[in-house]
């Protein structure tokens, strides 16, 4: 087992050299101790086969933070694209206020 780092959001094991990997038959016979990486890093650990990534292991709580983080994420994208086109409706005599915006796209996103 070799933990060589952190990894940040979107980086893979072909991009950083700062990941955590595991080849199949290690999570075989210690699938406790993979976990407990996992758990102690907060951050996913990549399971290879033949020498190529072949899945990811995450703890609960750390797939749970990458769901938050995505979310937030997409949030922020739709937030920022949603204020332009406020503020274009605005320019033309249309739109609402920075609080109703961001109530509506809160609604359509069901958070």
């Amino acid at each position: 087992m070799r933990a060589s780092g952190i990894l940040s959001l979107f980086d893979s094991p072909d991009e950083s050299g700062n990941t955590i990997t595991v080849t199949v038959s290690e999570l075989r016979r210690s699938y406790g101790r993979v976990h407990d990486l996992s758990l102690e890093s907060g951050e996913p650990v990549f399971i290879t086969r033949d020498g190529e990534v072949d899945g990811v292991f995450f703890s609960m709580e750390a797939f749970k933070t990458l769901q938050n983080d995505l979310l937030l994420m997409l949030e922020d994208v739709v937030m920022k694209g949603r204020y332009l086109e406020d503020i274009i409706s605005m320019h033309n005599g249309r739109g609402c206020t920075p609080q109703e915006a961001a109530d509506q796209i809160r609604a359509e996103l069901e958070l």
